[in-house]
């Protein structure tokens, strides 16, 4: 678990794990990453042989920590946890029994993205089912596994062995590409319908704290996207049905969350890598349902885009 002035929650989230943890062969890692705040402090309250504490020199973000914690982690399996999220009261029981009854390199569960008032947005489920082979990284472009690293486990051995870890920056959405490679190298891929964590939305939170700086992130990840199908000699027409996804997501989150100057800003950067043979590509046009096609000429077309957005809000919609 990555943390960076959480003091707010921090407790509680420890709280939430230390119960499930006790007992069990089950080791937390916490990596602090140079907090400014008192996050340090009340995380090393905790200290103890099954709950262990790092701390960054500099801040280096979420990716250079998830990284020392693959690096630093003793069990056979890995999870993730975001430091105001938590797992549901039974997900380490239930992991446990998948662990001893399945082998598999990496296992997605279900989510729900709640409120700070426990409020729950939208709820994130998928068919059980398993796959192997080249059927994972299909599933993956076909937007049927998420991008996200939290509500997955891991074979630790398959990390280290296929050296998957997190570009260390502070690009935002480098769990896309994570998911990539873990999807690429894997031989079997199990998911399970049932929903085990809780993802907290907060606008002041580094994954949801959205700027300019969001729209950079999607230009990169879309050419180390592009770059990693180089690499692993598959089409990069296979990865445009997938990045027409994300692309009209992040545009459409844009109009919620930037001003009209900066969303003008982030349709340029865009337009200078030519998304549109992302999004009106053969695969893009042939799979993408007719309102998501039409969705991707309106969000270039401001006069109409903004003010329904405007309105949205006015309701207190929000995409999440």
């Amino acid at each position: 678990m990555p943390c960076y002035n959480s003091s707010k929650y921090i407790e509680e989230v420890m709280e939430n794990v230390k119960l499930q943890i006790e007992n069990k062969n089950i080791e937390l890692i916490v990596v602090d990453d140079n907090s400014i705040d008192n996050t340090f402090d009340l995380i090393s309250r905790y200290k103890s042989f099954q709950i262990r504490v790092f701390k960054n020199k500099i801040n280096l973000g979420p990716n250079f920590s998830r990284n020392i914690g693959i690096k630093n982690a003793l069990g056979e399996y890995i999870l993730f946890l975001d430091s105001d999220d938590k797992f549901s009261t039974d997900a380490f029981s239930l992991l446990e029994g998948f662990c001893i009854s399945n082998s598999f390199d990496f296992l997605s569960f279900g989510f729900n993205f709640i409120s700070g008032e426990k409020k729950i947005l939208s709820r994130h489920k998928f068919n059980t089912d398993i796959l192997l082979g080249s059927s994972i990284i299909e599933d993956f472009f076909d937007g049927k596994i998420y991008s996200v690293c939290w509500n997955k486990i891991y074979k630790r051995d398959f990390l280290i062995k296929n050296n998957i870890k997190f570009i260390e920056d502070k690009t935002h959405g480098r769990d896309t590409i994570f998911t990539l490679d873990c999807c690429y190298y894997a031989s079997k891929y199990i998911k399970t319908d049932i929903i085990l964590y809780f993802s907290n939305v907060r606008d002041d939170s580094f994954s949801r704290s959205f700027s300019l700086r969001n729209i950079s992130s999607l230009v990169n990840n879309i050419y180390t996207i592009q770059n990693r199908l180089n690499y692993y000699s598959l089409d990069k027409n296979f990865a445009n049905y997938y990045l027409a996804k994300h692309v009209r997501y992040i545009l459409l989150y844009s109009t919620f969350n930037l001003t009209i100057l900066d969303y003008f800003k982030a349709l340029i950067k865009l337009l200078k890598i030519n998304v549109f043979s992302i999004l009106f590509s053969k695969i893009s046009l042939k799979k993408s349902k007719m309102v998501e096609n039409i969705i991707s000429v309106l969000i270039f077309i401001p006069v109409i885009i903004l003010p329904v957005s405007f309105i949205l809000k006015l309701f207190k919609y929000k995409p999440y």
